[in-house]
């Protein structure tokens, strides 16, 4: 029998069940060539191999929603059994063995060995590879020690893919590890195209090459995963993107990749009703998106941003403050504590995510570690909103997230000045005591969704 691509993509959208003595009926997805990039993501970043094994499963997990603490209390042979059946159905059994040793070591190892499998055609051709982006570099003009870092990196990545196991250098960490099949689709282009789209972006502040290469790649990635949440949505409920972000931005709300696509369904259901008061039915839908079924959908999102740098030190406020919705006792509106504790973390976390990209801002202009003025091509000054503005690249789906961060959050209001937008989440206006009637349910769900956001945006090229 031969099979047709329709058979195969509902083939790979087919649950796979696997009955636990624990836990029951699971649901997993298939392993897809976008999930090898969990696989050196784990390697990278973690040492702790019962957290690799626990993270992977709850990664491939479709339903029951559980979390790693559940996963923890299991006993090590039941893991072995999940993670024996699941490898086996997806063909991936020969990698590993389970027969020895501890069950949580054995899945590293077997991690290992599959990455090895994945990097030996890169390896194969590393030497064009390299060759080949020294082509590209000599068809652009900048100086020469610029070019040689560039190279020094690439080679450098090259070199430590067969190592990505131990601690990652300097240079990894500005330039981590795109899926494979990106990077190589990457380098792959003609010189002169890559010449053109490096050159564009080098010439203006080319002492911020390492920033360029990061974002860019990040939203390669991210476009990537947007486009199957868009085509799911359209599959689903016959409901277009361009519908969708008309709908949603009119209502300063927006949607994150990492949300379940029932919420456009709920959302456009929610602008189509006859109702007067519109703005109160969308922040319902988000509100009851997240809070029901005791907060599930929210400790989902929080959960995603425990291993970012730049939410270091400050995922104990955050979860508290989901432990409060939580627990929040009659007669006391949780909103008024949590919104203002939410920006504040808000304000560190864009500081630090502009840290990580070897930048900082003083009075709105944004200037690099060593105090110079960042540029554009223009030789104009680039502000603080500008900045962000570029990051998501005219994008619709990602202008939509700056809107209510830039122009909502940050809108530029002065004491005694009237808001710039329909709603009056204004971050000056809420941390200056201005405004004390911010205690709104959709206040919170948003302060975290533009947590999300700055999440995203420091992690795209990870997740």
């Amino acid at each position: 029998m031969v099979l047709t691509l329709e058979d195969i993509i509902e083939m790979s959208e087919k649950p796979i069940c696997i009955k636990s003595p624990t836990l029951g009926k699971l649901g997993f997805r298939m392993f897809l060539v976008k999930d090898e990039e969990i696989i050196l993501k784990y390697l990278n970043e973690y040492d702790d191999s019962e957290l690799i094994c626990n993270m992977f499963i709850l990664h491939q997990l479709i339903s029951p929603k559980i979390t790693i603490e559940v996963l923890e209390g299991l006993n090590s042979l039941e893991i072995k059994y999940i993670l024996s059946e699941y490898l086996k159905i997806n063909n991936l059994d020969k990698y590993f063995d389970f027969n020895k040793g501890n069950v949580y070591d054995n899945f590293k190892e077997g991690l290992i060995c599959y990455r090895n499998h994945l990097l030996k055609p890169i390896l194969a051709h590393r030497n064009q590879i390299i060759d080949s982006i020294e082509q590209t570099l000599d068809l652009i003009t900048m100086p020469q020690q610029i070019s040689r870092y560039i190279l020094n990196s690439q080679e450098l990545i090259m070199d430590s893919m067969v190592e990505v196991s131990e601690a990652v250098n300097t240079i990894q960490q500005s330039l981590s590890l795109p899926q494979l099949n990106e990077y190589i689709r990457l380098f792959d282009l003609s010189a002169a195209y890559s010449a053109i789209s490096i050159q564009k972006i080098i010439e203006p502040q080319i002492n911020l090459w390492t920033n360029w290469f990061n974002v860019n790649r990040n939203l390669i990635q991210a476009t990537y995963y947007l486009d199957i949440f868009w085509d799911e949505v359209f599959e689903k409920y016959n409901i277009s993107r361009d519908n969708a972000l008309t709908c949603i931005k009119k209502y300063h709300w927006f949607i994150s990749p990492s949300m379940y696509t029932y919420i456009v369904k709920d959302i456009l259901s929610a602008c189509k009703k006859p109702s007067r008061n519109k703005y109160h039915e969308i922040n319902k839908v988000f509100v009851n998106y997240f809070l029901k079924n005791d907060c599930r959908n929210l400790d989902e999102f929080v959960r995603n941003w425990e291993t970012n740098p730049i939410f270091k030190g400050r995922m104990k406020i955050i979860r508290d403050c989901v432990n409060i919705i939580k627990n929040c006792p009659k007669g006391v509106n949780f909103s008024n504590l949590i919104v203002p504790t939410l920006i504040a973390q808000i304000d560190g976390i864009q500081q630090e995510f502009m840290k990580q990209n070897g930048l900082v801002v003083d009075h709105k202009k944004v200037y690099d570690l060593e105090g110079n003025k960042l540029k554009d091509e223009h030789g104009q000054n680039i502000w603080f909103n500008q900045y962000y503005r570029e990051l998501t690249s005219g994008d619709g789906f990602f202008d939509v997230m700056n809107d209510v961060f830039i122009d909502v959050l940050l809108q530029n209001t002065e004491p005694r000045e009237d808001y710039k937008t329909s709603i009056h989440f204004s971050r000056n206006k809420i941390l200056h005591g201005e405004n004390f009637h911010y205690g709104k349910k959709d206040y919170v769900i948003r302060c975290f969704m533009i947590l999300d956001f700055l999440h995203g945006l420091s992690t795209m090229h990870d997740d």
